[in-house]
């Protein structure tokens, strides 16, 4: 039986081979052309999950229990986020950027719509979190599957190409403008995600799930607090 610092050695072997083979690949499945995905234990195809075993790179010394083939369920409870608080505001402007997209995943494609809401399904800032000035604002954020985030998370040159093809580039400028409008973090810093701000995004949330009740389909978009 291994130790824990080996099948934590083991771990960090199996990520730095998915980020190698995502370097190596573009990001594409080397049989079929498909997009990758992750759920950072292992790496498979979207189109066919059955491209994993041929598309990861094989890594020696590694148990069989370490490489997955297929994603594990993520449990809610189990769930782990950043230092940042998860406000009132967040939850809801999350639950708004994933019901704009349908529950469907903005780089890969799945649809998750037949669970929604679920946790499997992210809320992607561009920016992060900690910046007020653009955390609750709708360009800073996408709808991506939990393996796509994991890939692309961050300000990474993926994530900025990944926005660049979903947004657009005027998009990304006026985004990167208001990141660094101080004034305006101050605003959103002073209201905690509370109040007003959490209960426009509540009110925009609930039109926008009524709107897929009346049969509206494809992206909907929601308007920001300011």
């Amino acid at each position: 039986m291994k130790s824990k610092i080996q099948r934590a050695t083991d771990g960090m072997n199996v990520q730095s081979a998915i980020l190698r083979t995502c370097y190596e690949t573009n990001g594409k499945c080397t049989i079929c052309g498909g997009i990758l995905a992750s759920d950072g234990l292992a790496l498979w195809c979207v189109t066919d999950p059955k491209h994993a075993t041929n598309t990861i790179t094989k890594i020696p010394h590694l148990s069989k229990s370490v490489v997955r083939p297929y994603p594990k369920p993520v449990s809610e409870k189990k769930r782990k986020y950043s230092g940042l608080k998860i406000t009132p505001a967040d939850k809801f402007f999350s639950l708004c950027v994933r019901e704009r997209c349908g529950w469907i995943c903005e780089r890969c494609g799945k649809d998750y719509s037949s669970q929604a809401p679920t946790m499997a399904f992210h809320c992607s800032h561009y920016e992060g979190r900690g910046n007020w000035a653009v955390r609750l604002d709708s360009l800073d954020a996408l709808g991506l599957c939990y393996g796509c985030h994991r890939l692309v998370g961050g300000r990474t040159i993926a994530h900025r190409d990944l926005y660049l093809k979903v947004m657009g580039r005027e998009k990304l400028e006026i985004l990167e403008e208001l990141s660094r409008d101080v004034a305006r973090y101050k605003m959103f810093r002073q209201t905690n995600g509370k109040g007003e701000v959490a209960k426009h995004f509540k009110s925009e949330y609930f039109r926008m799930v009524e709107l897929r009740a009346q049969g509206v389909t494809g992206r909907i978009e929601f308007v920001g607090w300011i």
